[in-house]
This record gives C-alpha cells, sequence and structure tokens, in this order.
C-alpha cells in the first residue's frame, strides 16, 4: 500500500525544490526513502544545507549509490505537481495507519471494560489521522484560486459557464458577478484593517 514514484517525487521537491511539507517518517514505506528523509531532517535540525553533497555525507553506506539515486529523483516528476504528490503521499501513509489501528481494535476491544470511553478515543485518533496533512486554506490562498478562475474565465470566453461569476458567492450575490467594462471595488470602514481589491473585467 504505498507509491514508489510518488515516495520519489517527494523527495525531489525536498531536497531541489526546498519545499516545506508537513511529513513524517511514516510517511514513507520504502526504508531507502525513510533513510533518505532521516537525512534531510537532521540536516535540517542542524541548520545546514539540505543537497545531494551534504545527503552525501550524512547517509553511510555507498555514497556513489547514494547519489546517483538522488540525482534520479528528478525523473519522477514530470505530469505532477508537488500539491498533487503531497496529497497521495499522505493518502497512502493515512491508509497505512487505518490499517494498523484496525489490527491494534482487533486486540483491545476483547477486554476492553469502559467501551465508550475507548470509542472516544478512538474517534479522536481517527479525526486526528484524518486531518493529518490538511493545509488550512488562507485568504491569499483563496485570493489566488480565485484570481485562476477569472483569469481562466476571461481565456475562454463565452465558451466558459457563469464566466461572469468570481467563485466569491456573497459577492455575486451583491454585484451579479463582474460585466465588461466595469471597475467593481470593495472596501472596508478604516482602523479595521480593510483590504481593498480593485477587479476590472474589460474587453
Amino acid at each position: 500500500m504505498y507509491d514508489e514514484e510518488i515516495e520519489k517525487a517527494i523527495l525531489y521537491y525536498l531536497i531541489f525544490e526546498q519545499e516545506e511539507l508537513s511529513l513524517d517518517d511514516k510517511d514513507f514505506f520504502l526504508q531507502k526513502h525513510k533513510q533518505i528523509f532521516a537525512a534531510i531532517q537532521e540536516l535540517k535540525n542542524k541548520k545546514e544545507e539540505v543537497s545531494i553533497l551534504s545527503l552525501q555525507q550524512q547517509i553511510k553506506g555507498n555514497n556513489k549509490e547514494i547519489i546517483n539515486y538522488i540525482s534520479n529523483l528528478a525523473q519522477n516528476v514530470f505530469g505532477t505537481s508537488v500539491e498533487y504528490a503531497y496529497k497521495q503521499l499522505k493518502r497512502l501513509s493515512k491508509k497505512r495507519e487505518l490499517m494498523k489501528i484496525t489490527e491494534e481494535i482487533k486486540e483491545k476491544v476483547k477486554d476492553e471494560q469502559e467501551i465508550e470511553i475507548y470509542i472516544e478515543k478512538l474517534v479522536k485518533e481517527l479525526t486526528d489521522l484524518n486531518a493529518e496533512g490538511e493545509k488550512e486554506e488562507t485568504f491569499m490562498d483563496m485570493l489566488v484560486d480565485t484570481a485562476n478562475i477569472i483569469e481562466k474565465k476571461i481565456n475562454l470566453g463565452a465558451n466558459y459557464d457563469n464566466k461572469y461569476l468570481t467563485g466569491i458567492f456573497d459577492l455575486d450575490e451583491v454585484t451579479n458577478g463582474l460585466h465588461p467594462e466595469e471597475l467593481t471595488i470593495i472596501g472596508a470602514r478604516p482602523g479595521v484593517r480593510e483590504n481593498y481589491i480593485c477587479i476590472t473585467n474589460c474587453k
């Protein structure tokens, strides 16, 4: 219950793209990948640069083999993105962890006296597991997503359904979406840390 190519892609993003991802040793299934990930974490903890050379020094074993392996990680990122690879890695990790929890339940539930308390603890554990790797969407994330939608609508023109809607439901209800040759200004009262957003939709 793992994907070797996804694991390689994540290691590529950690080493070569310097991505900051919320990961744990258990997120990797293959021992070689666990070893590389542990070396990355050790370098970060020591505030040292993460690179092929630093990993070569950090990992014990055949240095030439390590360098060749890490150098070829780039072959596994074509046609994917860090967001997709991260979600897939976490999904598989959760499956393995859920299988482990399931086996533990079989052993513990037989002798459990306070079953209601045990169920509550189990629900919390499963909720925490499900929340792992979930990124809280910030205002900036929503703004970027909305801007991408607007750009797509403009590019596709009449071929895009509801092309003048922004995706911000409250705004669309008030303005009925954006329209050609209009300037929509959104503001707030002074002193409440307002942001002014000007959105222009012109032909």
